[in-house]
This record gives structure tokens, C-alpha cells and sequence, in this order.
């Protein structure tokens, strides 16, 4: 017995019927371009919501990608930063300048482009400088009184009276 005999006995074919069924695998693996699929984006965009100071991770997941390609991120200052391994953005320390339109893209042809919205939240602030501080009124007089409060997206103010103990 030969050692291609054994691979007979395994399989129950004979090596011409084996070698035939090999190339019709090869030939509809090649046809139907299993190993020449196109780089695409594995999720939709989405946009991220981050408070300032804190890391945002934007999400750029791609599959298909072969040694022929390249993934970039372009950034809204226009700035390109090429990536080969990871493909999720990380900005640490975050700023409010950071927010903007990210573009996460494939050297594919045509280009293939999935835009990622980063918004940045910056806690309210009260200026104590620019606000009223306590003021004493008579019963019955106006009194204005401002609150200068700022952050993104922008604080609402409500007023509210606590009953003050009278001086005895």
C-alpha cells in the first residue's frame, strides 16, 4: 500500500476524485472572492458624548482589511493620524476644542469613510464674580438678582427661597 492509499482509506475517494474536488473548492473559493472581500466598517457611525477631561474612545471596528490597506482617522484641525493594529480612537485629557467631526477611512477605491461626532459636555460653572451675592431686602421691594452660570451644553438656572431663621 502506497501512502496515498491511506488517504483513500480516509476518505473513501480515490486521487483523481480528490485531486478533481480540490481544484473545484480552490477554483469557487476563488470566484466567489472569500480571500479578496473588501475592507468594510463592521459597525454603523455613531456619535460620542464625553464630559471634558475625561477619555473618548472612538469606535472605528473594520474587518477585511489586508496588508494592502491602511486605516486613518482625520481629524477636525485636519490632521491625519494613519493606525495599523487598533483601529479605535483615544483621546485623553479631553478638551471642549476637541469636539468636532472625526473621520475614521480605508485606502480603499473609492475611499471608504464612516464619520464619528464627538461632543464634548463641560460641567456648569457659577461666576461668583459676574452673579449677585446675598442681598437684605424690605418686605415689598424689588430686588434683581443674576446668576452667571456657563458649561456645555448650557446650564439652566433655577431660583428657589429657603426660609432664613429671623434675628432674635
Amino acid at each position: 500500500m502506497t501512502t496515498s492509499g491511506l488517504g483513500d482509506r480516509v476518505l473513501g475517494i480515490g486521487t483523481k476524485a480528490l485531486q478533481l474536488t480540490v481544484r473545484v473548492l480552490i477554483s469557487w473559493l476563488l470566484q466567489s472572492k472569500v480571500f479578496d472581500e473588501e475592507p468594510s466598517f463592521r459597525v454603523p457611525p455613531t456619535n460620542v458624548t464625553v464630559v471634558a477631561g475625561s477619555l473618548a474612545v472612538l469606535p472605528c471596528s473594520i474587518q477585511h482589511l489586508t496588508d494592502g490597506h491602511m486605516v486613518a482617522w482625520t481629524e477636525p484641525s485636519g490632521f491625519v493620524r494613519p493606525f495599523k493594529r487598533s483601529w479605535n480612537l483615544h483621546i485623553r485629557e479631553l478638551r471642549q476644542s476637541d469636539a468636532g467631526m472625526y473621520v475614521c477611512q480605508i485606502n480603499t477605491e473609492p475611499v471608504k469613510k464612516m464619520e464619528v461626532m464627538l461632543y464634548v459636555q463641560v460641567p456648569a460653572i457659577v461666576a461668583d464674580q459676574n452673579s449677585s451675592s446675598d442681598k437684605e431686602v424690605t418686605e415689598g421691594e424689588t430686588v434683581t438678582l443674576t446668576c452667571n452660570a456657563s458649561g456645555v451644553p448650557p446650564p439652566g438656572v433655577s431660583w428657589f427661597r429657603t426660609r432664613v431663621r429671623e434675628r432674635e
